[in-house]
């Protein structure tokens, strides 16, 4: 899924989703967000590794600084997104 930037964004909080781009999980409550750097194509034992960093945001005037980066699998993203699912699926009931 592919998003495209607002054109003229009508908040400021589109504003800062733009600039953070389309890979980027952004918290709701703090100036911090996720950038996912991408997957790469080779098989670890379980699964497709995918590398991410947490930044934190305090100054817009200011680049974002890098707090650290994690690698996962894409599979357990995948895992962990269904069991929210299921888990919002049961509450909504």
């Amino acid at each position: 899924m592919v998003t495209t930037p607002t054109k003229f964004p009508k908040t400021g909080w589109d504003r800062i989703k733009n600039r953070r781009g389309a890979k980027s999980a952004n918290c709701i409550i703090s100036s911090r967000f996720i950038r996912f750097d991408g997957v790469d194509t080779y098989r670890v034992c379980d699964g497709y590794p995918v590398t991410l960093s947490v930044f934190s945001e305090n100054d817009l005037d200011l680049p974002p600084r890098k707090i650290c980066d994690m690698t996962v699998t894409l599979e357990e993203l995948q895992k962990i997104v269904k069991q929210l699912e299921a888990e919002l699926a049961s509450k909504l009931k």
